[in-house]
């Protein structure tokens, strides 16, 4: 069912509560609409506990800037310093931007305990992508 839509994945779950209020059984419904027996469970599950609003999907994932260990001024600021300067010129071992030259940026000018994996991603920077034609073979 992930690969549905929503509406799709919503009318799947209205079909199963209509054929088991017909008195179709788990093994049956699944058979004719898709789910595993479970899933057809799982559905009149839901629809019991929390009638026909309990059919529709819940939003998934958490809300924009969520859970954020920097402040948007402090992302503006290692932001800036990336785009403008470079690490040699921070006085950082590094000629390059790495990712771990930006972890670095992070570390020594954010709050304790604000690094995690992610940060050159949360600032909106992405690696740039290797050109193929410019690859040389190695054989």
């Amino acid at each position: 069912m992930r690969t549905l839509s929503p509406e799709a994945r919503h009318e799947r779950r209205v079909q199963v509560i209509r054929l088991r209020k017909a008195g179709m059984t788990l093994d049956a419904i699944a058979a004719q609409t898709g789910p595993s027996r479970t899933g057809v469970f799982n559905i009149c599950a839901r629809y019991a506990s929390g009638g026909a609003k309990a059919l529709r999907d819940k939003a998934g994932g958490r809300k924009v800037g969520e859970q954020r260990r920097l402040t948007a001024a402090q992302e503006a600021q290692i932001r800036r310093l990336i785009c403008d300067k470079t690490p040699d010129q921070l006085k950082m071992p590094y000629a390059l931007w790495t990712r771990g030259a930006v972890a670095e940026l992070v570390e020594h000018r954010s709050p304790a305990g604000a690094h995690d994996g992610a940060v050159p991603v949360a600032l909106g920077l992405y690696p740039a992508k290797a050109d193929p034609a410019r690859s040389t073979p190695t054989s």
